[in-house]
């Protein structure tokens, strides 16, 4: 295991254990101020196509910005695993997911694809984002794989604990334009206040 690897997993460690001391009514508090915070960025009032995430136990609920994409008649794209990889696919109700590997929900198999280059904004989840954009995954790649075919505003989503000064990266890591949590955003031109 090269050092990078080494650290990283370290850090997977450290941050999902902090995650399931923080109290649950904490979190769903700093969930709704970061989906409050999203609805109001004008890259996700203007966008029609946009690729969001079904938050694991340890990630922000944004469930509430799915339902209000819905409501905007907005199309929106889930991570399916297949493979070695993320495609993404259209649901339009909650009924339209599974439960897939690793106990993530997940579109099913039938649901329409959704061209990565039809994307207009993503919102990306991690175990931890640093300040210049690098993210702390699981450890698959599975993000990294499918952040490298999208070529537009790669938001990252994460409580504030989940945002520190730097993250151990190497040449496969993705970085996003921009996080935002429940008190912090380094989105140009975008104010949570």
């Amino acid at each position: 295991m090269s050092t990078i690897a080494f650290k990283k997993q370290r850090l997977r460690l450290k941050f999902q254990k902090h995650s399931a001391m923080v109290d649950e009514k904490k979190k769903r508090s700093w969930s709704t101020k970061i989906s409050t915070h999203i609805v109001k960025m004008d890259m996700y009032k203007k966008a029609n196509i946009i690729a969001f995430f079904i938050p694991l136990d340890n990630e922000p609920d944004i469930w509430s910005v799915i339902r209000n994409a819905w409501e905007h008649k907005k199309t929106v794209a889930i991570p399916r695993i297949e493979g070695k990889k993320l495609t993404l696919r259209k649901i339009t109700e909650e009924n339209d997911l599974e439960t897939g590997p690793f106990n993530v929900r997940q579109p099913k198999p039938d649901q329409p694809i959704v061209s990565s280059t039809s994307i207009q904004v993503i919102f990306v989840p991690a175990l931890a984002f640093d300040q210049k954009g690098y993210r702390l995954g699981h450890g698959i790649g599975y993000y990294d794989r499918l952040l490298k075919t999208i070529d537009v505003q790669k938001i990252g989503v994460c409580y504030g604990f989940q945002l520190i000064d730097e993250l151990p990266h190497g040449r496969h890591d993705i970085k996003v334009d921009g996080i935002i949590t429940e008190s912090y955003n380094s989105i140009p031109g975008f104010n949570t206040t």
